[in-house]
């Protein structure tokens, strides 16, 4: 150890020898100042306070002589009493150096080392004992007099208190008259137990109770099973599990499909209908039971890109010359695709190869490659 330090003080201190890693006697004497927290992986400086690693900035770094140079230790690097080590690692230029200080608490340092330190030579004189007695002046009758003046006004105070005491607290009719109170209440406690049975704790009252409570338990419990055989007649008819969200959900998707294929169906019978395919004329120059109607249709393609007006179609049922399906009156319904169920009247028609090329109204939305239709 190096020395003591004074808490939260500032102070700067010798740290050292430096000496050659290559034979640890030749002083180093021109070292730079060494940074950084050193470690077991690295080099540098290190402060650890009471056992505790701390953060520290090395100044004041300057070499005095023989390899030992001066630091500087802030107010903050003393702030904690107990042990205080400086390590400085650079194994490529230097031995470890370790510099060790045992921090005090500013009483008990300024009480070793301070002008405060107690006087232990010089005895006391009269001023010094007066001051350790705690007495004001250096009369004893002055003194003696403070004391009867306090010791009058507390004993008076003491009077006031016990004046309040009656004369002989031990009277007998002090006693008589308490003991009358006591009876008083006893009385009142009586007429409130005067309606317990006379014993109370009696096993055989108790007993009844039970039995009675008892048979009351036995009537509720027929009762339960009679009705939970009730109830469980009905839940056995439920389905093991009749709130199971994916049943619900599958039984709908189910109808859902259903509907939409019904849909599909009476869209196109409404879409003929419209179009007059159902009219008396129609109906009377239609094929008798026994034959088949051919419905033209086709299959939308891919290029030229469809539009919501226009778009080129292929299928092995549309046979129509250019201007065929324009003739009479004929309209376009989609059987399948985004615009499924729509029908638009068509206003051009043209046939190149096996490709017919369609100009129609409007369209809710451009068909997709693939999507179906009828001409009707």
């Amino acid at each position: 150890m190096h020395g003591f330090l004074k808490q939260s003080t500032a102070a700067t201190i010798l740290a050292g020898p430096f000496v050659a890693q290559g034979d640890g006697v030749t002083a180093k004497t021109s070292l730079t100042a060494p940074s950084g927290a050193a470690s077991a992986a690295s080099t540098g400086v290190a402060l650890v306070k009471n056992g505790v690693a701390s953060s520290y900035t090395l100044s004041g770094w300057a070499h005095e002589r023989l390899g030992y140079y001066t630091v500087n230790l802030g107010t903050g690097d003393t702030d904690t009493v107990g042990r205080l080590r400086l390590q400085f690692i650079d194994p490529a230029n230097y031995c470890p150096v370790e510099v060790s200080y045992v921090v005090l608490s500013a009483a008990v340092y300024d009480w070793l080392f301070g002008t405060t330190a107690p006087n232990t030579v010089t005895p006391l004189d009269a001023a010094g004992t007066r001051t350790a007695l705690g007495m004001s002046t250096a009369n004893l009758d002055s003194q003696l007099t403070a004391i009867d003046d306090y010791v009058d006004t507390e004993v008076a105070a003491i009077k006031a208190k016990t004046d309040l005491l009656p004369s002989d607290p031990a009277s007998a009719g002090t006693i008589s008259t308490a003991f009358g109170v006591v009876n008083t209440t006893l009385g009142v406690i009586a007429g409130k137990t005067t309606n317990l049975p006379a014993d109370p704790a009696d096993a055989s009252d108790i007993g009844d109770a039970f039995a009675a409570v008892n048979t009351t338990l036995g009537t509720i419990a027929g009762y339960i099973d009679t009705e939970v055989s009730a109830i469980k007649a009905k839940t056995d008819g439920l389905p093991s599990d009749p709130a199971d969200a994916s049943v619900i959900s599958d039984a709908f998707t189910s109808l859902t499909t259903l509907v939409n294929a019904v849909k599909t169906v009476t869209d196109i019978l409404n879409g003929m209908i419209s179009a007059g395919a159902y009219t008396a004329p129609a109906l009377a120059n239609a094929p008798g039971a026994g034959s088949s109607v051919a419905t033209d249709g086709g299959t939308v393609s891919a290029s030229p890109t469809p539009t919501t007006t226009t778009f080129t179609a292929t299928g092995a049922s549309l046979h129509a010359p250019t201007g065929g399906y324009t003739v009479a009156p004929m309209w376009l319904y989609f059987t399948g695709g985004v615009n499924q169920g729509i029908k638009t009247p068509i206003s051009a028609h043209v046939k190149s190869g096996s490709n017919h090329a369609f100009t129609v109204s409007a369209l809710p939305a451009a068909p997709g490659t693939g999507d179906t239709f009828i001409i009707i």
